[in-house]
């Protein structure tokens, strides 16, 4: 629908678009060094792999493209910081437990231990499932197997899993 000045509802002017896309661009950068995404996969305004001196000014057209970037970089830091939180707590827990002398089938922190491990286990296997390829890589291969397609949550040079699983 077109306003009087000749504008479309519910989209932002082209100028507008492309300062946003800008400044999500400049925004991203902190996030993929966190992640240490490649420089061939961070998205520039020419498109992905361009380097700075190829890349145009970024056009309001590429702001679903870098949005739906953004999201999917924030969906694998938090499901990854939600499991090395985990992990951690796990490791202190068992740590505890390990100095304890005896340790009941109904003790609080054995009790605590198991919940925290159900969860990993469920998080691990949701995070290998979600994120067999990283979210800044290609789609996977045509022809790759379902257990091709499961990544491996590797905590301390371990698969997680082992760890979690006692």
């Amino acid at each position: 629908r077109r306003s009087s000045a000749g504008m479309v509802h519910g989209a932002a002017p082209p100028a507008a678009a492309r300062g946003i896309v800008k400044r999500l661009a400049a925004l991203l950068v902190p996030l993929w060094d966190e992640l240490r995404v490649p420089a061939k996969h961070r998205l520039r305004g020419g498109g992905h792999g361009a380097r700075p001196s190829e890349s145009p000014m970024p056009s309001g057209d590429e702001l679903p493209r870098f949005s739906e970037h953004a999201l999917a970089l924030l969906a694998f830091r938090d499901a990854t910081l939600l499991i090395i939180n985990g992990l951690q707590e796990h490791e202190r827990i068992l740590g505890q437990l390990q100095q304890e002398p005896a340790v009941a089938a109904d003790h609080p922190l054995l009790l605590q231990l198991q919940r925290i491990d159900a969860a990993l286990m469920h998080f691990i296997a949701t995070w290998g499932r979600r994120f067999a390829q990283p979210p800044w890589a290609a789609g996977p291969p045509a022809q790759a197997s379902e257990e091709q397609l499961i990544a491996h949550f590797v905590w301390r040079g371990d698969d997680a899993l082992s760890r979690v699983r006692l």
